[in-house]
Order: C-alpha cells, then structure tokens, then sequence
C-alpha cells in the first residue's frame, strides 16, 4: 500500500524536503513518511525521517538514501531506530 507524495525544493537525492509516502505497518496502522529539514540547537541543520500515525510521532536521524524504495517492513523497522 505505498503511494508517493510529491512537493517542490529539491534536497538529499533529488528529493524535496516533505517529499513523502505511506505505508502500512504489520499492526495495520498507516503511517506518513517525509525527509524533513531544521536548524539544531548548535544552528545547523538535522534532516531526519519524520512518521506520523494517528496515534505517534517517530523521528529518525539515521537513515538510508534510498528510503523511499524500501519495503513496508523496513521501513517499520527504520521507523524503530533510535
């Protein structure tokens, strides 16, 4: 059940930042998965993976490139890295 979101600004991999996709975790629940931007408290900037469900919100600050070709389960287990 992925499906692609588009957007503008083109960052990290040709991607834009709020680029994103959906997925369907193991329990059922859809989580929303972007590439997002913002200025750390040493005033650079941290990309990470934002997923949001209606029930949590996950940032990720280590990830892979090609996250977006990854399957559901990975990103389920991505979606748990600390």
């Amino acid at each position: 059940m992925q499906q692609e979101i588009t957007n503008e600004n083109r960052t990290r991999g040709g991607r834009s930042p709020g680029d994103g996709m959906q997925f369907q975790d193991s329990q059922g629940t859809v989580w929303r998965v972007s590439e997002r931007e913002r200025i750390g408290h040493d005033m650079r900037t941290v990309r990470m993976l934002v997923f949001e469900s209606s029930m949590a919100i996950r940032c990720v600050r280590d990830y892979p490139d090609d996250w977006p070709g990854m399957a559901p389960e990975a990103l389920e287990y991505l979606s748990w890295r600390v």
